[in-house]
């Protein structure tokens, strides 16, 4: 668990992240509540440390889910380029036909156009998502699926 240690300011034991995010909620929370009844400066200690915590998980949560998603990527491209590259570098003494590398280039194709579709999709979800904050940062002048030309 060491390498989740952080040093603290000053002297002292390495803290944990999240010991150190709850102490500043807390000492927050109390200075905020400076003067209140204790019952109050209680409940809102506890409220403190319950939004701290959660917002601590969400975040690791979105952390692992990102690693996870940059892993898959990772592995698609990688089974992408090793597909293209065996295409590439038949040995020459084998016998192949020419349907089967067509075959194999067009399932290439085909799953390297799935990808970018499914990537643009995400990003126009999660554009959708934001807030809008100034016409300038959305994407309004990319639609996809493309508009048909016939319609």
């Amino acid at each position: 668990m060491s390498g989740l240690r952080v040093l603290a300011p000053g002297p002292g034991p390495p803290v944990l992240p999240l010991d150190r995010l709850a102490r500043e909620a807390v000492q927050g929370s109390r200075t905020a509540m400076r003067g209140k009844r204790p019952e109050l400066v209680d409940t809102a200690v506890r409220s403190a440390l319950r939004q701290t915590i959660f917002r601590f998980e969400l975040v690791m949560k979105i952390n692992v889910a990102a690693k996870e998603l940059l892993d898959r990527e990772e592995l698609i491209a990688a089974l992408l380029a090793s597909q293209v590259a065996m295409l590439l570098h038949e040995p020459a003494d084998r016998e192949v036909s020419g349907d089967s590398h067509l075959c194999r280039l067009g399932l290439c194709r085909r799953l390297a156009l799935g990808r970018v579709d499914e990537r643009l999709r995400r990003e126009m979800l999660a554009a959708a998502l934001r807030p809008a904050t100034s016409t300038a940062t959305r994407p309004s002048s990319r639609r996809w699926p493309p508009p048909s030309r016939h319609s």
